[in-house]
């Protein structure tokens, strides 16, 4: 039992006065007892946009002869008995020599093909000579709404640049006899007709149209990965696809494709891609630019979000009359078309309050803001009871300067991220020359998965082959 004195009445009225003050001061300390806000519907539910990738596909004529020149066969034909054609006594090999040379206008290829001949002719005298001819031929070609390339080659006709001859007794080149020459212009002008459909037959086994474009479009399908932390994927899915006509000049073959797509972005795995959207059949139209028109659902993911609002937000202290308020945490989480801010708050008073906002653009500073940032109407009868200062003071407008977010480096990325991906999409000598000359978001939605920003890319797409 405790034993007291007179002595000790002092200390003991102290100590009772002191745990009343102590206890008063507590009492002083407001504290808000708000509820969670009650569940709201979306009613602003973003659908994807089509896209539109207009591109122009130049190829340098000299590649283009390359290719060519890489496909044919180093023997075009070879006659190798003196019994064929009604026995003409003839044996002939036509061989490359040299490079053939084409040109394109609109549907039609024309190309020269340089020929060496090996004429051996066995009749009344035997001659063995070379000779050198220039072969001109057109081909028709077509790519049918499947993707199937259709050509149909005929003979120009041909012209002799070096014709055969022989050693005469004095040692000198003379032409083959009259007889000989006949023989082989009437077997190069049969051979000629044989020639133009071995030709088509070439073109056909060499040049696959439909794989080519089904390369393309199931390579566009891919996923790209635009954000590693996040794990945040850019998914393309293609609708259509048309092509111009072609044109060319001296330099270039000009052709212009269109695409129409949807844009969407996931985040975690990579999206599965056992299964593409079908090719598209082929759809012939006059395509006026080279100009692209991309919107692409970019998303800010709220740990992205969160992470930047405690760096703005948490230790914050907002001062009115003698008392302090301090931000000791900060979240947003999305509610319908709002966003929600709940703080936890200390110092004069203390508790959890929530506001919202409907998230928007300033397309003039590029920044994401809170439209009508208020108290939740539960926090808000929260708070007039016990501090009205929050409701109409500078507490607000405070928040509103701190919940402002740059998205100019955002977007940076977003271009950086999709034109590196456009690019990666190709090999020499296929090389993509995509380049945006603008960028910018006029709208935003909300999302469980994030803040979804429209993002809508304007620039000019070139496809060069041999450049």
């Amino acid at each position: 039992m405790f034993n007291y004195t007179k002595n000790s009445l002092p200390s003991l009225l102290f100590a009772f006065m002191s745990c009343v003050m102590l206890l008063s001061c507590h009492k002083k300390a407001l504290r808000i007892e708000s509820d969670n806000p009650d569940k709201l519907k979306s009613t602003k539910i973003y659908t994807p946009k089509s896209s539109k990738l207009n591109s122009t596909f130049l190829a340098e004529r000299n590649e283009l002869n390359k290719t060519i020149n890489q496909i044919l066969p180093e023997t075009y034909y070879e006659d190798d008995s003196y019994t064929n054609n009604n026995h003409d006594n003839l044996k002939l090999v036509a061989s490359k020599t040299g490079e053939v040379k084409l040109s394109i206008d609109q549907d039609k290829i024309k190309y020269t093909v340089p020929v060496k001949l090996k004429v051996d002719y066995n009749g009344t005298v035997h001659i063995k000579s070379d000779a050198t001819i220039e072969l001109y031929f057109e081909t028709e070609f077509n790519i049918t709404s499947d993707w199937k390339l259709e050509t149909t080659t005929s003979s120009k006709g041909y012209k002799w640049i070096e014709k055969p001859k022989i050693n005469n007794f004095f040692g000198l080149k003379v032409s083959v006899p009259n007889i000989v020459l006949s023989l082989l212009e009437k077997e190069i002008k049969t051979q000629l007709k044989d020639i133009a459909p071995m030709l088509d037959k070439q073109l056909a086994e060499q040049i696959k149209a439909e794989d080519v474009v089904l390369e393309i479009w199931n390579g566009v399908q891919e996923p790209i990965l635009l954000d590693e932390t996040y794990q945040l994927w850019l998914s393309i899915k293609p609708k259509t696809i048309k092509l111009s006509n072609i044109k060319s000049n001296d330099k270039y073959i000009r052709l212009t494709s269109s695409i129409d797509f949807f844009a969407d972005l996931n985040f975690g795995d990579k999206p599965e891609t056992d299964k593409f959207i079908a090719l598209a059949p082929l759809e012939r139209e006059e395509i006026p630019s080279d100009s692209f028109h991309l919107e692409i659902a970019s998303a800010i993911s709220f740990p992205y979000l969160n992470k930047m609002v405690r760096d703005e937000l948490v230790g914050y202290e907002y001062k009115h009359g003698k008392k302090t308020i301090i931000v000791s945490e900060a979240t947003l989480f999305p509610n319908g078309d709002y966003i929600y801010v709940n703080l936890s708050l200390n110092g004069s008073m203390s508790g959890n309050v929530y506001l919202r906002g409907i998230p928007k653009i300033d397309t003039d500073t590029e920044e994401l803001y809170f439209d009508n940032l208020n108290f939740d109407i539960k926090t808000h009868k929260a708070v007039i009871k016990v501090a009205d200062f929050l409701i109409h003071g500078a507490f607000k407008r405070k928040l509103n300067e701190y919940l402002r977010f740059p998205l100019h480096e955002y977007y940076i990325d977003a271009k950086q991220n999709i034109e590196q991906g456009m690019r990666e999409t190709s090999e020499p000598p296929v090389v993509i020359d995509f380049k945006t000359e603008k960028i910018y978001a006029e709208d935003i939605f909300v999302e469980e998965r994030g803040l979804i920003i429209p993002i809508v890319l304007e620039g000019k797409s070139t496809i060069n082959y041999g450049k």
